[in-house]
Parts: structure tokens; sequence; C-alpha cells
């Protein structure tokens, strides 16, 4: 990944997250200003799990498209988001060596949009608002930290939280994503906590989303 690396790309990086802090803590605000008590609190708990399996869902589509659609030379998205997936494929264990903003500013180019659009509809003038206001943000907070959750998944080592949370299915686990990795390349591309994966790859969903896109560019890593 170092290779082409340069200081513009960093920059991207750094914006994005930086654009993405900014929105999460807009979001949270709203969400702050306009709870009413401890309903909204409530709801807000209750609804964290369907935030986990949005931004599961999100990751396994994002990479889906990512490894099958597009190459290098796509304007933007070929050197900002594609050539990561496809350079990962060739070096899965060189995600271990990625520091934190390698691995959370490209992912943000996703989550930014996102919260802006969740600013845009959601006012928080309803409990449904209220809701999807805490549903934005911890899913876009979820979201930018995915990759931090797959190099975990590679790493030989990891903290002693982060194993037991993988253990216990919080988190993408190595067994669960190695096959990702294994021919034919067409399960298990869910890659924050792998909850989708099943659903995904039993639907059949990502493949009839392929057949109405038309043929991948790159059909197999």
């Amino acid at each position: 990944m170092s290779v082409g690396y340069d200081r513009a790309h960093r920059s991207l990086e750094y914006t994005m997250m930086a654009s993405h802090l900014a929105l999460t803590l807009v979001v949270a605000k709203r969400w702050v200003a306009t709870s009413t008590g401890w309903v909204d609190v409530a709801l807000a708990v209750i609804m964290a799990p369907l935030s986990c399996l949005m931004a599961d869902v999100a990751s396994g589509v994002v990479h889906f498209l990512a490894d099958r659609y597009g190459s290098l030379e796509t304007p933007f998205l070929g050197p900002n988001v594609l050539r990561s997936f496809r350079e990962h494929h060739d070096e899965p264990l060189a995600i271990v060596e990625h520091d934190f903003v390698t691995l959370t500013g490209d992912v943000c180019l996703a989550t930014v949009p996102f919260l802006g659009i969740a600013l845009l509809v959601l006012h928080g003038d309803t409990p449904l608002e209220r809701v999807g206001l805490a549903v934005a943000a911890f899913t876009a907070a979820l979201g930018a930290t995915t990759s931090l959750f797959h190099k975990w998944a590679h790493a030989p080592n990891v903290p002693r939280v982060v194993g037991f949370l993988q253990r216990h299915g919080l988190l993408l686990s190595q067994a669960r994503h190695a096959e990702h990795h294994r021919a034919p390349y067409d399960k298990a591309f869910s890659i924050t906590n792998g909850w989708a994966d099943r659903w995904l790859h039993l639907s059949h969903w990502l493949m009839r989303m392929e057949r109405r896109l038309g043929r991948a560019d790159s059909p197999a890593p």
C-alpha cells in the first residue's frame, strides 16, 4: 500500500476523519437536544443491535462492490477506495501493519455522506426521528471502525477484550472471515461483525444484485 500512497491521499483521509467526527457530534448533539426523557434513551439502547446489523450489511455490500466492480483507474474511487480492497486479496496480512488513519480514512468516504443525509432528513421532531438519529450515529461509528475490526480478523494476536468479543460473535472473527479468502470468493463479505453474512449468502442477495448491475469487472479476487 505504500507505493503510490501520496500526501494528497493522506490529507484526504485526515479530512474525511475530521468530517466524520464533526458530523457524528452534530447528530449526537441533535439527539440530546431533542430527546424528551428515558423513553428516548431506552429506544436508542434497544435499537443498538439494529445499528450493528446495518453497519455489517453496509460493509458487506460495499466490500462486494469494491471487490468486483471498477478498477484502479476508476476516477477517484479507484485509487482512494478500490485499491485497498484489491491489494488486500494479494497481501491479506498487510492490513495488520496499517495504522488507524489508513484503516479509517477511506471508510469515512462512505460515513460522511450517510451522516449528512441523516442530518438533512432527521430533525428529531418525532420519536421515530430521534431513534433514527441515535441509529445513524451508532451505525456510522461502527462503520468508521469496520476496517479496524477487519484488521483484527487477520491479526495473529489481538487484545484480550477483542478476542472475547470475537469469540462471542460481537466482532468479526478470524474463522468467519477466513471463508472470504477461500475460492470461489463468493461469501463472507461483511467485515464489521459478520452477522449479515449468512443472510446475504443464503438469500443470494448479492448475486442477484450482480445480475442486475451486469457482469462484474473483477469476478474473483
